[in-house]
């Protein structure tokens, strides 16, 4: 179950930030998503790597446009737009993709070549209409706060899981 919110986040993710190709064509932007299992035993200390390699991502890939780490159960994911393929690849040799090569066996099941490496969706972005502001949300009734905090990898920390968030919106509306 778990697993499909994550899914369904991800493609709320890459929503939010696509409209009609009549919007905003975002010439040369590209996208990548990576679904990761934990090793067992492991989801913890995964959850707190990716939640902490926000801010590496920030200062050292300009070309980085969105950078999301996600969580549904043992399942950890990678979203992110970049400006161009030359992003994507700078994004793929950087510092964050160096570091969880190097503790991919421990944290991930299947290790670096089968559990990240063969778990790369990459795509191009077709259109995209302005950023949503991650810190507020709009409904039908009207404005509610997400408890959304800076780090993108910690947002669904914050909202202790994928079901809080779900549930925080069902109470506002």
């Amino acid at each position: 179950m778990k697993a499909q919110i994550l899914q369904t986040f991800a493609a709320l993710a890459l929503f939010t930030t696509s409209a009609t190709a009549q919007d905003n064509a975002m010439e040369n932007h590209t996208a990548s998503y990576i679904a990761m299992p934990a090793a067992e035993g492991q989801t913890g200390a995964f959850a707190e790597f990716l939640a902490g390699a926000a801010p590496i991502v920030r200062e050292t890939e300009t070309g980085t446009v969105l950078w999301f780490a996600l969580q549904a159960d043992d399942m950890l994911a990678i979203f992110d737009i970049f400006a161009d393929e030359e992003a994507r690849d700078a994004h793929f040799s950087g510092a964050v993709a160096a570091a969880l090569k190097q503790n991919a066996d421990a944290l991930v099941d299947g290790g670096w070549d089968d559990g990240v490496v063969a778990n790369i969706n990459n795509s191009d972005v077709l259109s995209v209409k302005a950023p949503v502001d991650l810190y507020t949300a709009t409904t039908a009734k009207g404005q509610i706060e997400l408890p959304v905090v800076d780090e993108c990898g910690a947002a669904l920390k914050a909202m202790a899981g994928c079901h809080a968030g779900i549930s925080a919106l069902r109470q506002t509306s």
